[in-house]
């Protein structure tokens, strides 16, 4: 399916001297006048010449403005009801994403009987990690692969042990442990349904990092490692580079913001940005300072100050950094300090825009997210 965010939108023509006059036009549909904001107004003057979402996101940056997508959202909404807009993606490509479309929903009613091995194999295709590979490639690991039922509290991996397969989870959740300096074991880090680990053993050949344990149910595959197959693909430095992705993928599936995004916008984040990592006490950005770019944690925790004064605590999965790229002229409204070791996705502003523009409900989502921060925030002061 073509993404709409860069298709030329073709309206049906308009009487845009009397849309600017009134701010309005009559729905053929609900039988009353749509107020639009003056922005919208100016979203529909460059969408009546043809422009993209992407273009008019753009055009609005290098003039230095905001764009606010949750607008863009609503007008290109009203006029796909209306039948104003002559694209048919647009109304097959809406109609997808307000149906239930969220990774969770598709997990949890994975395996509830038993599948045929073809359905296993169709379900493994669909998992992020495998998803973003070759085809050709995806095929190999399915030639290779068991599937194994795990009770809760197994430990399937073991610290310290060379054992070179690749795991996933399609169906339960699990633990990491690592041993801190002390060593006490830790929890670091979750695996949903949906994610892939044990990479280090299967990329880089490698002992275990950490123990992993099953805190559910779990339905687990395993793929074996065979030298003649995969030693001719993996170098180290795409090993690498692989296991960078598989740890992404965690991240973005634990959380309640990105593991329910259309798969378009789910899989644009996996190649977005830097991996950045970052000791403990060590300061991201402070109250003030100006913003050069917007962060997702991959690992670790982070505390969110304002004048000084814990407001809130992140983990793996939550992001920060979007409120001074969206709503705040590009000054930080608070400082941000690792609790931990962390592993940051840090993206550039630039490629934030870049980003947002080419993912719409992506973009809405974060602009929701500042939204409900700054509120919060307004309200703590009161």
């Amino acid at each position: 399916m073509s993404k709409i965010e860069h298709e030329k939108i073709k309206l049906l023509p308009l009487n845009m001297d009397q849309i600017r006059l009134s701010g309005q036009i009559v729905s053929s549909q609900q039988k009353k006048s749509i107020t639009f904001t003056a922005q919208q107004i100016k979203y529909l003057e460059l969408m009546q010449n043809q422009n993209s979402i992407s273009e008019i996101s753009n055009t609005f940056l290098k003039q230095g403005k905001l764009v606010s997508f949750t607008q863009i959202k609503e007008l290109i909404i009203f006029l796909v009801q209306e039948g104003l807009i002559e694209n048919p993606t647009f109304i097959n490509y809406l109609h997808q994403k307000t149906v239930s479309d969220s990774k969770s929903g598709f997990f949890e009613n994975l395996f509830k009987q038993e599948k045929q091995a073809s359905d296993v194999s169709a379900q493994i295709r669909q998992v992020p990690f495998f998803r973003s590979l070759p085809p050709e490639i995806t095929e190999l690991f399915l030639a290779h692969h068991r599937v194994v039922h795990c009770p809760s509290d197994v430990k399937v991996c073991q610290a310290g042990q060379f054992q070179r397969s690749l795991l996933c989870v399609l169906e339960g959740s699990l633990s990491v442990y690592k041993r801190s300096i002390q060593g006490e074991m830790q929890h670091t880090a979750d695996i949903s349904a949906g994610s892939v680990f044990g990479e280090t053993g299967f990329f880089l050949n490698q002992a275990r990092t950490a123990d992993v344990i099953t805190t559910s149910e779990s339905l687990i595959v395993k793929f074996k490692y065979v030298p003649e197959i995969f030693d001719p693909l993996i170098q180290k430095e795409k090993a690498q580079s692989l296991q960078k992705r598989i740890w992404l993928i965690h991240a973005l599936l634990a959380s309640d913001l990105f593991n329910g995004l259309p798969d378009d916008c789910f899989d644009s984040l996996i190649y977005a940005g830097n991996l950045t990592p970052l000791k403990t006490n060590t300061l991201v950005f402070a109250e003030g300072q100006r913003a050069e770019s917007f962060f997702i944690i991959i690992q670790g925790n982070v505390q969110v100050l304002q004048n000084q004064k814990i407001i809130r605590h992140l983990s793996q999965g939550d992001c920060f950094g979007e409120i001074a790229l969206l709503l705040t002229g590009g000054l930080r409204t608070a400082a941000v300090v690792c609790e931990s070791d962390c592993l940051l996705l840090e993206i550039s502003a630039q490629k934030f825009y870049q980003l947002l523009g080419d993912n719409l409900f992506l973009a809405c989502e974060f602009e929701k997210i500042s939204t409900k921060r700054v509120q919060a925030d307004q309200l703590r002061r009161r």
